[in-house]
């Protein structure tokens, strides 16, 4: 549970460490003020869980926040210590796998800001909100950090059934429709110990090779994890879809 995965930074509170003008919030490291009746609001995915989601082999640590039905029940917080203070942009990771948009709300004291999170047309993380290409975002999402010091900020949303990964802060806009890449910064510790990544899935073993009357598989995939048809493990949509092809195309010839 996300309470588990705070245990080890319990004797000192975590403050994050703006380094270079970024920050780089992993979600399971944040806090949460659920009510008693609402336990479990952000329930965490892992990899270290038995039945883990393919998601969290593409997850920064491991691991992700999943919303719930409770989550507006409850908010998520944190403590950044920051240098540099100015105008930082505001990203998330995230996955929406619901057919409507999702809306995700973050406050830095008395800075306030909204990212827009649109449904995933493929399920896999990507950073929003959505860059246009004409230029950084419509509106991009700004917070200002007017001193430097030690600031509180709190995530909440309305929102049940979305993935969020992590976010992220820094004072570079990306033009021309640019996005963090990977899984963003990585930010340490000012105070407190952050907690041990997960350890990262590895793709179940494949039982077999694939025939070979198939050829080979598609050598450009895309970079989303799915369930794979056949027992083949792990892998792309990409894959996932030339497997089903070939698996349907023997079956008729069978006949």
């Amino acid at each position: 549970t996300l309470a588990s995965v705070l245990a080890a930074s319990a004797a000192e509170p975590l403050v994050l460490k703006e380094l270079r003008q970024n920050v780089g919030v992993e979600f399971e490291h944040l806090s949460t003020s659920a009510p008693l009746k609402f336990p479990n609001s952000w329930p965490l995915k892992s990899a270290n869980q038995k039945k883990a989601s393919p998601q969290t082999l593409t997850a920064s640590g491991g691991g992700f926040l999943t919303t719930t039905k409770n989550s507006s029940n409850s908010k998520l917080k944190s403590q950044i210590h920051f240098t540099n203070p100015g105008k930082y942009y505001v990203w998330v990771r995230a996955i929406n796998p619901n057919k409507k948009g999702a809306t995700l709300n973050i406050s830095l004291n008395d800075s306030k800001t909204s990212i827009p999170i649109p449904p995933s047309k493929l399920n896999k993380w990507s950073w929003m909100p959505s860059p246009s290409r004409k230029g950084l975002t419509k509106p991009p999402a700004v917070l200002n950090v007017t001193k430097p010091g030690i600031h509180n900020i709190v995530l909440s949303t309305e929102s049940p059934n979305i993935n969020l990964d992590k976010l992220v802060l820094t004072t570079h806009a990306f033009p021309k429709g640019q996005t963090p890449r990977g899984v963003g910064p990585t930010t340490p510790a000012f105070k407190g110990k952050l907690p041990k990544p997960f350890r990262k899935m590895t793709p179940q073993p494949q039982n077999h090779k694939y025939p070979a009357h198939w050829g080979n598989p598609p050598r450009i995939q895309t970079r989303d994890i799915v369930k794979l048809p056949g027992n083949y493990g792990m892998g792309s949509s990409t894959l996932r879809n030339w497997i089903q092809q070939n698996l349907e195309k023997d079956k008729k010839d069978q006949k």
